[in-house]
C-alpha cells in the first residue's frame, strides 16, 4: 500500500520519490524561543555565498586526532588483531583489516 507519513522510508512529495535522509532538517539558528530549520530544496541567503538553494549538509572527516582519540584508536587497533589471531586468520587479512 502507499506509506503513511509517519512510517520510516521513502516519501512522494511533488510527484517526486524523496527518500528519508532528504527529508532531514538543519537547525540553523534559534532565539527567542523560535527555532529555525532549513530543508534540502529551500531557498537560502548566506553571508558569505550568497542566495541560493540549499541541497545537503557535507559532512568532513576529522583530520587530525587528539592524542585520547590515537591512544583508543591504537587500543582498539590491538584488540581487533587479537580477535582476528585467535580466529586463525593469516597476517595478509590482518594487515588488510588494519591498513585504514
Amino acid at each position: 500500500g502507499i506509506p503513511s507519513p509517519d512510517e520510516d522510508g521513502p516519501r512522494i512529495i511533488n510527484g517526486r520519490v524523496v527518500s528519508k535522509d532528504e527529508l532531514q532538517g538543519v537547525s540553523v539558528g534559534s532565539a527567542g524561543g523560535w527555532k529555525l530549520e532549513v530543508f534540502p530544496g529551500d531557498f537560502v541567503v548566506h553571508r558569505k555565498y550568497g542566495i541560493g538553494r540549499f541541497e545537503k549538509t557535507v559532512l568532513k572527516p576529522k583530520t587530525k586526532l587528539t592524542d585520547e582519540e590515537k591512544h583508543a584508536k591504537n587500543e582498539r587497533r590491538k584488540e581487533l588483531v587479537q580477535q582476528a589471531m585467535k580466529a586463525g586468520q593469516n597476517s595478509t587479512a590482518i594487515q588488510e583489516m588494519v591498513k585504514t
